[in-house]
């Protein structure tokens, strides 16, 4: 569990995440961004913002591995209905000319 007595060191650490990782926090919640980071932080045994903050500016690897984390990949085929309408709309006169 994280020190809630840490939470001073909350603004720094996004600050590092946005220098040494390259993923503007600024754009997502403060409750996304800590569940996430949290993640990474049990993952290493930590109990602290300051101290995974030291290690995202030493260790390039658990930079990759918190991008990963933060980042959400999905696919936008099915879930943008007028792309999909129109792919079927052309589907559909590809085998009509065929």
């Amino acid at each position: 569990m994280i020190d809630v007595k840490d939470i001073s060191y909350w603004e720094m650490l996004k600050e590092k995440v946005k220098k040494h990782v390259g993923f503007n926090c600024d754009l997502y919640s403060d409750k996304f961004l800590s569940r996430r980071i949290e993640v990474r932080i049990r993952a290493l045994s930590l109990n602290s913002y300051a101290r995974y903050a030291d290690i995202l500016e030493t260790d390039s690897s658990e930079k990759d591995k918190l991008l990963k984390e933060l980042t959400i990949h999905v696919t936008h085929f099915f879930r943008d209905f007028s792309f999909y309408d129109l792919f079927m709309k052309e589907l559909i006169l590809l085998f009509v000319q065929s």
